[in-house]
């Protein structure tokens, strides 16, 4: 009996120490991307982005080519019960856009992400960055350091294609020192077509008047009164009237 009530006892036990391995165990969310160490003084971190846009006309995707991407820092990273953005270390310190990134979550950052970017756009000038050419769908920055940035196109590619600015931090998901960044919405752009344009009419050259062209048997109509028949006419008027003064004499002798 006591042999049976003992392993009972065990049994009772491990079963006790198994729910208890199955309760899961809270954390403070942190308030930046995760809640591992980080290496704040890493230098040789990188952001890879990949860069395609859907092509109207053909409906199909395409790598985008030309033009070029710059990067700005946000803010630095510190340690702080895992890590926590520091705005003090970016090139924005000054700006209420950033203020409120310190208390951010990740999924508050990823939420705020175009619209606190498209306020930094804004902003740009006389900050620094560092500008990397887009080759075949793709654009590197090397040599970064932990921390959040802004991306955004600092000259259009070929065809136009328009890059939204957009954050990306590091580390990233799984503490990754190495982000490979692909923006959320596909890039559309207008079929490539030439436009038509209407030919302006050249006025002609007027011609000279009275000249007819060369080659041409038409004559223009005379104007103007002609003179000679006057003489003419004014002697067969004196000529009826001597002869019919001459004939009335004649009747009366």
């Amino acid at each position: 009996m006591k042999k049976w009530i003992g392993k009972f006892t065990a049994i009772f036990a491990s079963a006790v120490l198994m729910m208890g391995a199955a309760v899961p165990v809270c954390a403070t969310e942190s308030k930046a991307s995760g809640n591992w160490p980080v290496d704040t003084g890493k230098t040789d971190c990188s952001i890879t982005l990949t860069l395609t846009y859907t092509d109207n006309g053909t409906k199909t995707e395409k790598n985008m080519s030309g033009g070029s991407l710059s990067i700005y820092t946000v803010a630095t990273v510190k340690e702080e019960n895992g890590y926590k953005f520091d705005i003090s270390g970016g090139s924005f310190a000054s700006s209420e856009v950033v203020k409120d990134i310190p208390d951010m979550n990740s999924d508050e950052l990823d939420k705020n992400n175009a619209t606190i970017a498209e306020a930094l756009e804004k902003n740009i000038a006389g900050v620094e960055g560092k500008t990397v050419d887009v080759a075949d769908g793709a654009c590197k920055f090397e040599n970064l350091t932990p921390g959040l940035y802004l991306v955004l196109q600092s000259k259009p590619s070929d065809g136009g294609v328009k890059i939204n600015p957009f954050l990306v931090s590091i580390p990233g998901e799984n503490g990754s020192y190495d982000i490979v960044a692909t923006p959320k919405k596909g890039i559309e752009v207008p079929p490539t077509t030439t436009p038509k344009t209407t030919p302006t009419p050249t006025p002609g050259k007027p011609g000279t008047p009275g000249t007819p062209s060369s080659g041409s048997k038409t004559v223009l109509p005379q104007t103007g009164q002609l003179w000679w028949p006057v003489p003419v006419l004014c002697g067969i008027g004196l000529a009826l009237l001597v002869g019919g003064i001459a004939l009335k004499r004649k009747k009366t002798a």
